[in-house]
């Protein structure tokens, strides 16, 4: 899910970037911010060994993932909204619209 909406995120003009950023919440990010160390510390090592011992998700690589508040609720939600949107859509690409729905989730 983070891949595609980074991905999408990277794909946006200035313009873009800013209307997104200004229609979600204020604890959500347009980038991967990765799980909790004190109350999702599971999550965090979890995809740490999938970016470091597995060399999945290489983009993640050299990024703190320690998100220093709790995220997975919000993954959960984002998640599902992604799945909905991934089911119906045709193109390889997230737009503007999906990726604030997925972010609004």
């Amino acid at each position: 899910m983070w891949r595609n909406i980074e991905e999408a995120c990277s794909n946006l003009s200035d313009h873009e970037i800013n209307e997104l950023v200004a229609g979600i919440p204020e604890q959500r990010s347009i980038t991967f911010q990765g799980f909790d160390a004190g109350e999702e510390p599971e999550f965090l090592f979890i995809a740490l060994f999938m970016i470091e011992k597995l060399e999945l998700f290489r983009e993640f690589d050299y990024r703190d993932i320690n998100s220093r508040t709790p995220t997975i609720d919000d993954y959960r939600a984002m998640h599902k909204a992604f799945d909905t949107i991934s089911s119906q859509r045709k193109r390889s690409h997230l737009t503007l619209k999906e990726v604030t729905g997925i972010l609004n989730a």
